[in-house]
């Protein structure tokens, strides 16, 4: 999963990712979302799966490279 999270990420830099983004892949659900804290602008790639309920996050910051 973190593999393909890594794949979302990339296609997000490169504009080819429209957010906010909802998928199913295999067992996961995958919610991609732009979020604000404390004035801090952010994308946040979360898949949880749906039979274990394991949760992965992944936050990355606008002005991240």
């Amino acid at each position: 999963m973190d593999a393909h999270l890594n794949e979302l990420e990339y296609l997000y830099k490169r504009e080819k990712l429209t957010v906010p983004y909802q998928d199913d892949y295999k067992d996961w659900q995958i919610t991609v979302e732009a979020i604000t804290e404390n004035g801090t602008h952010s994308v946040r790639f979360e898949a949880l799966n749906s039979t274990t309920n394991k949760n992965i996050t992944k936050t990355i910051h606008e002005n991240d490279p």
